[in-house]
């Protein structure tokens, strides 16, 4: 009774779904199916963005899926912002090994460059536990592919990661659900 509609739906606003249903309603909510409904659209150019930056986290792992059903994935991401919409333009994800993950690194650079965007800049998960692997495996392979001509615009990311259900609940959901976080309808089948 002491709050109005707005201040109510303005704290819902920032937390996501399954948060609301166990904290307001008294309603626990299975924790595995965060996302219903992914949003496709179409992107606006990349160049028009306000903020573009290649992520990517590796794993330690050197192993393809193949038959090993444990190897770990692998990923890079093209993400643009503008405005309140964060746009996922292009996604290479794939349990794979140390260098087709590299391979990736300088396709999202290439990705970068044909779609005009000057300034490129590519960060890579590089927390504590990652670190020797960085320095000892993924930088040599960058230096490698990239043969002394291109020289990726690298930077560690040495924040150490909040808990995953936080990073996906309390970040991520929140965006998706208000129609924030837009995926590129022309990746829809990759």
């Amino acid at each position: 009774q002491k709050n109005t509609e707005a201040l109510i739906d303005r704290a819902l606003s920032k937390i996501s779904w399954s948060a609301q249903q166990k904290e307001y309603y008294n309603n626990p909510v299975t924790d595995g199916s965060v996302f219903e409904k992914i949003k496709f659209d179409k992107c606006p150019p990349l160049k028009s963005c306000d903020n573009v930056l290649v992520y990517a986290d590796p794993s330690t792992s050197n192993k393809n899926r193949g038959a090993n059903k444990q190897a770990s994935y692998k990923s890079v991401g093209v993400i643009g912002k503008k405005g309140t919409k964060f746009y996922l333009y292009k996604i290479w994800i794939k349990q794979t090994n140390n260098s087709t993950f590299v391979s990736y690194l300088y396709e999202a650079y290439h990705y970068l460059a044909e779609h005009q965007v000057d300034v490129k800049r590519i960060h890579i998960e590089n927390n504590s536990l990652q670190a020797p692997h960085y320095e000892q495996v993924i930088q040599p392979e960058i230096k490698k592919q990239g043969g002394g001509i291109i020289h990726l615009p690298m930077s560690e990311d040495t924040r150490k990661k909040s808990d995953k259900f936080e990073r996906i609940e309390g970040t991520l959901e929140p965006k998706n659900r208000l129609g924030n976080l837009i995926f590129n309808i022309a990746e829809k089948n990759d």
